[in-house]
């Protein structure tokens, strides 16, 4: 028998062992008990993408109940398809490089890893000697600039950017498509009424793989091994002192930060008093949510002052009317050990106000972030047409069909002191 014949016989002795394994699950959503028939769907639900086809052939045949719980295991499949296309896995790559240019290097790996990689033209001849063999994308261009040592890289706009520049041999750790890096210890020296304290400035970066799209990517819990108190920038007291071309200074609860272009108060950690004698951190964890947009779903509510809410929820926002104004404010959410943004559950232009004639009112969107700030937490919103003084409005808007998923990562030996 040939090679393409054995592979077809078992391709096809593999989807009849599928369709005999949905049969008899059909089987069991003909049951009369209720909890066998939740189980059978269940079962359904987490056979893969590879049993689409099948099912919707098994489907064309049922009515009834039958028929309605298959569309529900062919909807949650459907769902994992399209995740897939929004969060595909790690990418992994091989090469075997001796003295090969940069540039000859980077599109190897970019083209394994089928991602967009830009690199700068100063650089593009210097000699690169690696070797690996498949190993996770983000590992293996670590390891090229770290063996370069004056080449280093920036994932922004969908793009790795590789440029020029000292490679900081920083703490960092993987999870699948994702990366954490400890990018910076800032020290800072307190006299707080003759007593002195150290306290110290973390600055993390996560970053993905270009082809993760997702609407946030944000670092939600965070806890050392050493027993010191970490405070979240963002989680914290802050306020605004200065701005200098794209640096910006904020206190954090008396600590001074300083955010510098690519970086937001999300990434910032504070540690508190830190003892004289500390100079490095054993472990951090970190737990953060990646939020992966499937769609839109239409929603609707009384526009009236009051938690944001919808037919079949309270989003964790408030709302407040005024005049020709409404001005929504996030509040702190389960799963969340921060206010999130506006913008990871609501698609923000599409708010309208509706009257009882059903005569919309356009909502523009006047919100103002602070210097250096990705997102906000306080959003202004004036009616471009008329006002919003009357009672009995509708407020419509879409919200986003979400997807999380939870990565968690582990920076070891972090350094504080020399």
């Amino acid at each position: 028998m040939s090679t393409v014949a054995l592979l077809l016989s078992l391709l096809c002795a593999v989807q009849d062992d599928l369709e005999k394994r949905i049969s008899a699950l059909i089987g069991d959503l003909r049951s009369e008990e209720i909890a066998t028939r939740e189980k059978a769907t269940k079962a359904l639900s987490a056979l893969g993408i590879d049993a689409i086809p099948a099912l919707e052939k098994f489907q064309a045949g049922s009515e009834g109940e039958v028929r309605a719980r298959l569309e529900a295991a062919l909807t949650s499949l459907r769902r994992e398809v399209k995740l897939l296309k929004l969060a595909p896995p790690v990418k992994t790559v091989s090469t075997s490089s001796k003295d090969r240019p940069l540039k000859d290097v980077v599109s190897d790996l970019a083209s394994q890893a089928g991602l967009a990689i830009t690199i700068d033209p100063a650089i593009t001849d210097r000699p690169v000697t690696l070797e690996t063999r498949g190993e996770p994308f983000f590992q293996v261009l670590d390891r090229l600039c770290h063996s370069r040592g004056d080449v280093t890289y920036e994932v922004a706009e969908g793009k790795i950017k590789v440029a020029p520049g000292a490679f900081r041999n920083s703490p960092v750790a993987y999870a699948g498509a994702f990366r954490a890096r400890l990018k910076r210890v800032a020290t800072h020296e307190v006299n707080d009424f003759g007593a002195r304290r150290t306290d110290m400035v973390l600055y993390i970066q996560l970053d993905a793989q270009p082809d993760q799209k997702f609407v946030a990517l944000a670092a939600v819990s965070a806890e050392l091994s050493d027993g010191l108190l970490l405070k979240s920038a963002s989680a914290s007291l802050m306020a605004w002192m200065m701005s200098r071309g794209d640096q910006h200074l904020i206190l954090v609860e008396e600590t001074p930060v300083l955010i510098e272009a690519g970086e937001t108060p999300e990434g910032v950690y504070i540690l508190k008093n830190v003892p004289p004698g500390l100079k490095s951190i054993t472990s951090l964890k970190l737990r953060a949510i990646a939020r992966y947009p499937m769609g839109s779903i239409p929603k609707s509510m009384s526009l009236k002052s009051g938690k944001l809410n919808t037919d079949d929820g309270v989003l964790p926002f408030v709302i407040q009317k005024s005049g020709h104004h409404i001005f929504i404010q996030s509040v702190q959410r389960r799963h969340f050990d921060m206010p999130r943004p506006l913008e990871e559950l609501v698609e923000v232009d599409s708010f309208v106000a509706v009257d009882k004639d059903g005569t919309e009112i356009k909502l523009e969107n006047q919100t103002r972030r602070p210097p250096g700030v990705q997102y906000t937490h306080r959003y202004q919103f004036v009616a471009g047409d008329g006002d919003l003084k009357a009672t009995d409005l509708t407020l419509k808007f879409n919200m986003v069909d979400l997807v999380d998923r939870e990565v968690e990562f582990e920076l070891k030996d972090i350094r504080l002191r020399d």
